[in-house]
Parts: C-alpha cells; sequence; structure tokens
C-alpha cells in the first residue's frame, strides 16, 4: 500500500516515456524517409537535367549540321552561278572573235576594199574561222564534256609561225578599221610545237581581240614568238 502510489506513478512516468519514445522514433522515421525522398527527388532532378542538356546539345548540333549543309548548298549555289556567268561570257567572246573576221573580211569583199592579190586570202581566212566558229559550237553542244570540264584536243605538230599569221589574219579587218598596226617578229627557231592547232589559235586570238579592243585609234600592237628552251613563248603586247 505504501508502493502502490509510487508504482502507480511509476506506470504513468513509463507510460510516457514510451509514448515519447514512441513519437521520437516515429519522428526519426518520417524525417529520415523525408530526407531519402528529397535525395531521390534531387537526384532525379539532375537525372533529369543532364537528360535535358544531352538532348538539348544533340539538338544544338543536328542545328549547327543542318546550318552547315544550308550554307554549303548556298555557297555552291553562289558558285554554280558564277561559273554560269562565267561560262556565258567566254562563251560570249570565243564565238565574237571568228564572226568579227568573218564579217569584217566577207564586209570588205562587198564593198570591194580587197584586192585580187587579197581576195584568196581573205576568202580562206573567211573559211577558218567558220571552220573555228562550227567546232566552238560542237563544244558546247557536248554538255559533258563541257560539265566535266574536258576539252577535246586534237595533238600534232603545229608550226607556231603559222598559228600566229592566221591569227593576226584573223583580226586584222578589224585592226585597220581602227587605225591600229600590227606588227609579228617570229623567231625562226620557233619551229614546231605539239599541240591542237585550233585551240593555240583561239588562244591567240582572245589575246589579239583584246589588244585590238582595248588599243585607241592609231595605235599599234606587237606580237612575238620565241625560242625559250624546250618551250616557245607567244607574246601580245599593245599601246592600250
Amino acid at each position: 500500500e505504501v508502493l502502490a502510489e509510487w508504482q502507480h506513478e511509476a506506470a504513468a512516468s513509463a507510460a510516457q516515456f514510451g509514448a515519447a519514445a514512441v513519437t521520437i522514433v516515429a519522428t526519426l522515421v518520417i524525417l529520415f524517409w523525408q530526407m531519402d525522398a528529397k535525395a531521390r527527388a534531387e537526384r532525379a532532378l539532375v537525372d533529369a537535367q543532364q537528360l535535358e542538356s544531352v538532348r538539348l546539345r544533340d539538338a544544338n548540333d543536328r542545328l549547327a549540321m543542318a546550318l552547315e549543309r544550308e550554307q554549303h548548298a548556298r555557297r555552291d549555289a553562289e558558285e554554280a552561278s558564277a561559273l554560269k556567268d562565267e561560262f556565258l561570257m567566254m562563251v560570249s567572246h570565243e564565238l565574237r572573235t571568228p564572226l568579227t573576221a568573218i564579217y569584217g573580211w566577207t564586209r570588205m569583199l562587198v564593198v570591194g576594199a580587197v584586192g585580187d592579190r587579197q581576195r584568196e586570202n581573205a576568202l580562206r581566212t573567211i573559211e577558218r574561222n567558220a571552220r573555228a566558229q562550227a567546232r566552238l559550237i560542237d563544244d558546247l553542244l557536248d554538255v559533258s564534256a563541257s560539265a566535266g570540264g574536258k576539252l577535246r584536243l586534237d595533238m600534232r605538230m603545229v608550226a607556231v609561225a603559222s598559228v600566229v599569221e592566221d591569227a593576226v589574219e584573223t583580226v586584222t579587218a578589224a585592226a585597220e578599221a581602227k587605225g591600229i598596226r600590227i606588227r609579228s617578229a617570229i623567231d625562226p627557231a620557233a619551229g614546231r610545237v605539239a599541240g591542237d592547232t585550233d585551240r593555240l589559235q583561239q588562244i591567240v586570238w582572245n589575246l589579239l581581240s583584246n589588244a585590238v579592243k582595248f588599243t585607241p585609234v592609231g595605235g599599234r600592237i606587237d606580237v612575238t614568238a620565241t625560242r625559250a628552251g624546250n618551250y616557245v613563248e607567244i607574246a601580245v603586247s599593245d599601246t592600250g
């Protein structure tokens, strides 16, 4: 009986202690669970951010590749347009040279400005330029060769003197119309070279036609062909 009250208080205290212990344990469990859940959420967030970063980087890489392809395509289109313009300008120039010679000599024959001695030479010049222009047109029609950057060459031993002289005769009419004197000096040692006669004449034509075009009235054009070791050097100089 003396200890009954103490025992009752001890039992109550033990119950309170047990309740407090259970509360503390439950609180710790809940706290640790929340911390673990937070850690899992943070890890999931980091993983999601990394995955999104990878996706964004892949998207940027694909965008950069697409932009690079577009820039390459644009440059190719610009180069193709420039090549087309250059090709048309070259074609116009190449076709105009023999046509100018044909027209000039034909006009001189019509008005009677060519003597009997020059008539045969004029007709040969017209025939030669007509044949050269026909070959140029054949080159234009050969689309596959033009696209591949190839030219048909008829290689043989060519007399340099005849190439230069024929080219001079081609532009003589245009030069005389502007009062331009053409002087040619051909080294006897120039001899013959391996090449395509028509192609070599085209080269000299272009040089001479440009010289006639840009030389003022009363000017002078000098054409030389000299042996330089194993090569032959053809030069055109003018006062324009």
